[in-house]
């Protein structure tokens, strides 16, 4: 029998997209780039550096940098590509697709282009007419983040209008990757008094409201083949909770529903587990076979690796319990001399730090997005003794 297993899948795109084509911006653009991306990126004292340094060009010139960074994007990059046509939201299709593909120059690419979203409009409807023909659908999905946030790599994306409101995996909105899924804000829940909505279920035995009182999945087009896991970015790869359940759908016919199998839930939590698998817990293991150490320290190096164990074994997604498994293996392999204890920051890099972001704040409080040239000289002039005076204070 056929089946399709979807991981983090945009089966209506990604919203994050659609506002990188249209250049809809967070209404919290500007404090993000003068004030909180750069430290962000670059830990330590050097993002507040950044911050401060950026606003030896006029605001002016950053904007058109910015402009003509998002033209190359725009039409060297996505407009000539289909298949980023296809990451497009089908509500937003249209308006863009008239904006950037209305040439004729476009048209064998708006005659592709057409066809995805034909398709993409009518999901549900294609949905059931495969499953009709014997196609087995199963969606796991993660929420709980703002477009940009969880992962370093996409937090550019914190930069569009879509991460101010939107729950997503930090990459695709859980409408998306949930197939309707309905779901409040990031770090809100559904209202008092909410009720599922059922749209997609009508049993009233079953209750698809998530835990957290974040996720309606009644709304899902598959509200019992769609499962969730909080706080979990779309790299999921790294939560084995995640790899298993997957393996286990797509190898075998043990599971057909969120109903099948308790140790599956519909609601799961997050974890990142690939340091302990990987690294840590092999270490560790390695380590039992010394006879070196004392009967402490084996006694906790047997008690960590149990604990790991135990944790590797249940299907219960914890990233608190998680965090802590960790960080107990890392300890005792520090111990027993395996790994070296964390470097800890010098004194001048703790008041450089310190002082860098006294200044990019009271820089970003006082004159908000502007460049030293666009300052009134006596404001520069007053501003930089105080910054002098708070300097002297580090």
């Amino acid at each position: 029998m056929a089946k399709v297993v979807r991981i983090v899948g945009a089966s209506d795109g990604s919203d994050v997209f659609a506002d990188l084509v249209a250049q809809n911006l967070s209404e919290n653009s500007a404090q993000l780039f003068y004030r909180d991306f750069f430290p962000q990126l670059i830990k330590g004292y050097g993002g507040y550096l950044v911050n401060i340094a950026v606003r030896i060009l006029p605001k002016k010139v950053l904007n058109n940098v910015i402009d003509a960074a998002f033209d190359v994007i725009r039409y060297d990059f996505f407009v000539n590509t289909p298949s980023m046509w296809a990451i497009i939201p089908a509500d937003r299709y249209e308006e863009l697709a008239d904006i950037y593909l209305s040439g004729p120059e476009y048209e064998v690419i708006r005659a592709q282009t057409d066809k995805y979203y034909a398709y993409q409009s009518n999901l549900q409807e294609n949905i059931d007419r495969h499953i009709q023909d014997g196609i087995q659908f199963y969606n796991i999905c993660g929420y709980g983040f703002n477009f940009g946030h969880g992962w370093n790599d996409y937090q550019y994306f914190q930069f569009f209008r879509c991460a101010d409101d939107v729950n997503s995996d930090g990459i695709i909105q859980l409408t998306s990757t949930g197939m309707g899924a309905y779901s409040a804000a990031p770090g809100t829940t559904l209202p008092d008094g909410y009720v599922q909505q059922n749209t997609c279920c009508t049993n009233p035995d079953h209750n698809h409201i998530s835990p957290d009182r974040v996720v309606d999945a009644s709304t899902c087009y598959l509200p019992e083949q769609t499962w969730f896991f909080a706080g979990q970015h779309h790299e999921c790869a790294n939560n084995d909770v995640i790899v298993r359940l997957a393996c286990i759908l797509m190898a075998g016919d043990t599971i057909t529903s969120v109903h099948s199998d308790p140790d599956f839930p519909q609601f799961n939590g997050s974890r990142y587990t690939k340091r302990i698998v990987k690294d840590l817990l092999p270490q560790c293991i390695e380590a039992q076979g010394r006879t070196d150490l004392s009967a402490a320290d084996m006694a906790e190096l047997n008690a960590a690796v149990d604990e790991a164990n135990a944790m590797l074994d249940s299907t219960v997604a914890d990233d608190a319990q998680c965090n802590a498994v960790e960080t107990r293996l890392r300890n005792i392999l520090v111990k027993i001399g395996v790994l070296e204890p964390p470097a800890q920051p010098e004194t001048y890099e703790i008041i450089l730090e310190a002082a860098a972001k006294t200044v990019s704040d009271l820089l970003w409080d006082k004159f908000g997005p502007a460049g030293f040239s666009e300052i009134a000289k006596t404001e520069l002039i007053k501003t930089i003794a105080v910054l002098i005076k708070l300097v002297e204070m580090f």
